[in-house]
């Protein structure tokens, strides 16, 4: 059977600021104008702060096309994603083109503006670990424009990209760090400044992450708004509260992972000579140095940082500090069952009495003897039998840590501070 031929049509629009910009109308989506690959920032060099584009001068204003990806080993998201959507482009990757976003606009509100009124805001920050994702046809935030539209509650739709691995999470010696952290606010920072010239009602944005995207928002929460002020009022959180094994490290703990990825990569120098030695490398080279933290177990994760941070902070003190986010009116807490196996092949690795020892060696006996009663975990007990309740605490602590607690979030409190195994945390 032949595959049916996809029409797409593209539109024109002239954006009060940014001036003219080509769009594109897909028969999946025919209600939406979806502007692809919207460059948010630009960046002078590998491991250099992202800086927010004021303008697309010197930029194409053809955005029909797929962007570029943040480099990273698209292979790697295949056991989790199903597969290849069969819509979706060929994706390059590209170490300084890759900060980019999607902006999806009801077709009618664009043509008619609606009268003056201006619709609210969906952006989305992508999953994957802080090293893998990218603005795919699985992550095509028009499909929800499109959905709204039929429910005759029209939204703006975005979505935005950052960098990954290695390239968005290694805290360098001249005191650079969070450059992913920071390529997100600069593009939430875009949104503001341009969505109303898409119709957006910049006051009303609602920012929603999955895994590293959520843990994205909980770090956006806890840190301090600019100068301009908020930059989104709602938010919801899937999957993505940070927890003992996510929170962001601390700075010595930095300075080691700079300090690995160097050995990694046989660099013998120290400080500025090992950034220069870095930079110099090869984009495969940093990728597959990145990969082999991840297959150690070792996830890269933002670092503290009191110049993004409102304070330094500990895991258990995540619930307090998101309750204190005083500009967020309401919040959505969610997350899927039995998570955990999605770390089945680290999990593995632990038997019921390196799984008592890890736990006593990072709390307590006591704390250790809970959880072990909480999950079911005998010392005795056959290795495949143990994998289940090691695979449901992998899942709370990777993924649902402790909820945060604030009446106007409207989240049941008996449950807020409680895992997928009833152990209660208050």
């Amino acid at each position: 059977m032949a595959t049916p031929t996809r029409t797409t049509e593209k539109y024109s629009f002239e954006h009060p600021t940014l001036g003219s910009m080509t769009g594109l109308i897909s028969p999946e989506t025919p209600d939406v104008v979806r502007f692809r690959a919207v460059p948010y920032a630009s960046t002078s060099g590998r491991f250099k702060q992202s800086t927010l584009r004021e303008n697309l001068d010197g930029h194409s204003r053809d955005f029909t096309r797929q962007g570029y990806a943040c480099p990273h080993t698209f292979s790697l998201d295949d056991p989790h994603s199903g597969g290849a959507h069969p819509l979706q482009e060929p994706i390059e990757a590209s170490e300084f083109e890759c900060l980019i976003l999607d902006v999806n606009v009801p077709r009618s509100h664009i043509e008619s503006r609606n009268g003056g009124k201006k619709l609210p805001v969906m952006t989305y920050i992508h999953g994957g670990g802080f090293m893998l994702g990218k603005i795919d046809e699985q992550h095509n935030t028009a499909y929800m424009a499109q959905h709204s539209v039929a429910l005759s509650t029209p939204v703006i739709a975005t979505a935005i990209q950052y960098r990954l691995g290695a390239f968005g999470f290694l805290a360098t010696p001249d005191g650079q760090r969070n450059f992913a952290l920071k390529d997100q606010r600069n593009a939430l920072l875009w949104i503001q400044k341009f969505i109303d010239g898409f119709g957006g009602d910049k006051e009303r944005v609602t920012v929603f992450g999955e895994s590293a995207g959520g843990m994205s928002i909980c770090c956006h929460m806890m840190s301090h708004p600019p100068p301009s002020g908020p930059l989104f009022s709602r938010a919801i959180i899937m999957s993505g509260i940070l927890g003992p094994s996510t929170t962001p490290i601390s700075e010595e703990k930095a300075s080691e992972m700079f300090g690995k990825i160097c050995e990694t990569l046989n660099i013998k120098e120290s400080g500025e000579a090992a950034i220069e030695k870095l930079r110099a490398l090869d984009v495969d080279a940093l990728v597959k140095a990145s990969d082999t933290f991840t297959v150690q177990g070792i996830m890269w994760r933002p670092q503290c940082d009191m110049s993004f941070f409102r304070s330094d902070f500990t895991w258990d003190r995540v619930p307090e500090l998101l309750g204190q986010c005083e500009w967020i009116d309401e919040l959505v807490v969610g997350n899927t069952g039995f998570e955990g196996q999605t770390h089945a092949g680290i999990l593995k690795g632990l038997a019921p009495e390196s799984f008592r020892s890890y736990l006593t060696r990072e709390l307590s006996e006591e704390a250790t003897d809970k959880i072990l009663n909480a999950y079911g975990v005998l010392q005795d007990m056959d290795q495949n039998t143990f994998l289940t309740p090691a695979m449901r605490w992998g899942g709370d602590v990777f993924f649902d840590g402790m909820l945060p607690c604030k009446p106007q979030y409207s989240v049941c409190k008996r449950l807020t501070h409680c895992d997928s195994a009833n152990t209660c945390f208050c």
